[in-house]
């Protein structure tokens, strides 16, 4: 009873396995949670492909992850001079400075500036990249490139290419291998048709592991009820109903991620209109939830508590203690109780 994911894990497997078949030189990531579904469940289906490399976050992650994982490791955070280093593990680069710190020759990759500005080595830089690079042992290049890219990501991969070889860096000194993010299918085709003598490594990670969504159901048990009648006061903040029906009580809260929310990413018309017409309910009281029954999608009664919700249904009809209810999450940002397949 809690906060469940349910897998149907034959659909579920039947995804990945198909996805890492089409996906030629798959670098799966597993970051976080996994994705809602548990690093370690994670590990283990890459084990099951026989893949001999994944990507993590952060240097903690590769901590755990390692004594389940026998391939090579790929931390995505820079390494910044003076941090600790895990052995065994490639480490990412992003300055010319952390490449001058690094001393000796455990394997590394260099990470390029793309337009998403988050990490990596611009091209003002390219020609003190090129006398540094070969004192490292580098893996590879790095490009993490936008979700919602102004321009192609095939020239722009390919533009940055020209450039290093034109500033004096030898596809030799990367190890002839370039790893992306967010390449979609026919541009990354179009890369290896174009540069048959470099290797290009995808690392993927929402679409492999969340790209099954028909395979999951996440469901919240109902923990009480109580009848209530308009003008009641409720919850901590003691607010009144304005109709009578059903106090629900539900699991799931701040310690899930119940509620977080990320700022918003579409910007378009439309999209501020969404924006707008939802924060012209949240002025008058009124805030969806993501919980959801018969149909109905249902209203906090007040904000999430930290391990479970209330939430108001109006009328009769409503669900019975124990009943699991239907939630609708985002699986990064969410710490299921359990998970079953």
């Amino acid at each position: 009873m809690g906060l469940s994911l349910h897998i149907n894990a034959e659909i579920w497997r039947a995804h990945i396995t198909a996805f890492s078949t089409q996906h030629p030189g798959l670098v799966p990531v597993i970051k976080g949670e996994g994705y809602g579904l548990g690093a370690t469940r994670l590990v283990h289906e890459v084990n099951r492909l026989g893949i001999k490399r994944l990507a993590v976050g952060t240097p903690t992650e590769a901590d755990e992850i390692g004594a389940l994982y026998a391939g090579e490791i790929l931390i995505l955070t820079p390494w910044r001079p003076g941090q600790h280093r895990t052995p065994g593990a490639i480490h990412t680069l992003s300055s010319l400075t952390a490449i001058e710190s690094w001393h000796d020759q455990a394997p590394v990759v260099v990470e390029i500036l793309t337009d998403t500005r988050r990490h990596g080595i611009p091209r003002s830089e390219y020609g003190g990249l090129a006398k540094l690079i070969g004192g490292v042992s580098c893996q590879g290049l790095v490009f993490h490139l936008p979700l919602s890219p102004t321009r192609s990501p095939q020239e722009m991969v390919a533009t940055e290419i020209r450039n290093l070889i034109e500033d004096g860096i030898s596809p030799t000194s990367f190890n002839r291998t370039i790893w992306v993010s967010h390449m979609p299918a026919t541009d990354l085709t179009n890369l290896r048709e174009k540069y048959p003598s470099i290797i290009f490594l995808e690392r993927v990670g929402t679409k492999l592991w969340l790209g099954a969504a028909k395979a999951m159901r996440s469901t919240a048990t109902v923990l009480d009820k109580q009848r209530v009648t308009s003008g009641d006061r409720v919850g901590y903040r003691q607010r009144r109903v304005r109709k009578n029906g059903w106090l629900l009580i539900v699991a799931g809260g701040t310690q899930h991620g119940i509620g977080l929310e990320a700022p918003p990413s579409d910007l378009s018309f439309l999209g501020r209109l969404k924006i707008l017409s939802k924060a012209i309910l949240v002025v008058a009281g009124i805030q969806r939830s993501p919980y959801s029954y018969a149909g109905k999608r249902l209203l906090f009664a007040e904000p999430p508590h930290m391990q479970c919700s209330l939430l108001f249904w109006v009328g009769e009809g409503a669900p019975e203690i124990g009943n699991e209810i239907d939630v609708t999450l985002r699986h990064t940002t969410t710490r299921f109780d359990e998970i079953t397949e």
